[in-house]
């Protein structure tokens, strides 16, 4: 029995750590768009349109944008990695003209050959 109050305790503490979770998607970047105040947006297929990921300003952002640019031209997919959403919905698509940065905790890139 003292086991198996020990197991329920550690439950409890883990529970909350697990409600969100990362997870990675994968798609074909249509189109990128930036804007005046240096604003990066994009259309990837399965995954999110016209929306925001990040500011020009960073040097991370400035390499996205490259990465995005080169698939665009190339056609390679991409696949982005987000850490904010519940972990019960973990489908790609975020939807249109949102916030992945803030809303979906985008946080990895990569282009593959």
């Amino acid at each position: 029995m003292k086991k198996f109050k020990k197991v329920i305790v550690i439950a409890m503490f883990l529970f909350p750590l697990s409600s969100y979770a990362n997870h990675e998607c994968t798609g074909e970047v249509l189109d990128v768009h930036l804007n005046t105040e240096g604003q990066l947006s994009a259309t990837i297929s399965g995954i999110a349109t016209n929306s925001y990921l990040c500011e020009l300003s960073s040097d991370y952002c400035r390499a996205l944008y490259s990465g995005l640019l080169i698939s665009l031209t190339s056609s390679k997919s991409v696949t982005l990695w987000f850490n904010n959403d519940d972990i019960n919905n973990k489908k790609c698509f975020k939807g249109n003209w949102v916030n992945l940065d803030k809303d979906y905790g985008f946080y990895h890139f990569r282009l593959k050959r």
